[in-house]
């Protein structure tokens, strides 16, 4: 996949309680870029021992990243078996380093936040979009300029993100 084509794609942050709502989410959205920030890894991470169904979710979650992994950087994106023009990215905290803001860092659902500001900024002409079932996180998002969406699976589609 030529970089050109990537830059064409919307970009897609995806929040920790869409994976714990639906591990299958990020199989969903159409073609795009996804990008999982590593704050999310890290709290699906403390879901992982929890019997109920967000312990279920994430860990059905992480052994999915683990193929994905497995069949490439995903720092660098791995695209999805079901389709080719989505890819998958983990976004370290280090790509907003030196980004100022008055959002406290120390809280994962700002980082989230910060992930989707920095892909804004670097791909001003392309369309970035938090998907996220937090209602403040969503507003916060609108407050940035981020476009936000609650995850619904019977609504989402590759026509709607």
């Amino acid at each position: 996949m030529s970089k050109n084509n990537s830059n064409k794609k919307k970009k897609i942050v995806v929040d920790t309680n869409v994976i714990l709502f639906d591990s299958q989410a990020i199989l969903k959205f159409g073609a795009g870029d996804i990008h999982i920030p590593i704050s999310v890894i890290e709290e699906i991470d403390r879901f992982k021992r929890d019997q109920g169904e967000n312990g279920r979710n994430a860990r059905q979650f992480s052994r999915f990243v683990d193929v994905l992994r497995s069949k490439g950087s995903l720092s660098k994106g791995v695209p999805l078996d079901n389709n080719p023009e989505t890819y998958v990215y983990i976004n370290t905290d280090l790509m907003f380093a030196g980004m100022s803001t008055e959002l406290d860092q120390m809280k994962a659902d700002n980082r989230i936040l910060m992930t989707a500001l920095s892909l804004q900024k670097q791909h001003p002409r392309h369309q970035v979009e938090l998907i996220t079932k937090d209602i403040n996180l969503r507003i916060k998002a609108d407050v940035y300029g981020i476009a936000a969406k609650d995850y619904d699976p019977n609504e989402t589609s590759q026509d709607d993100l």
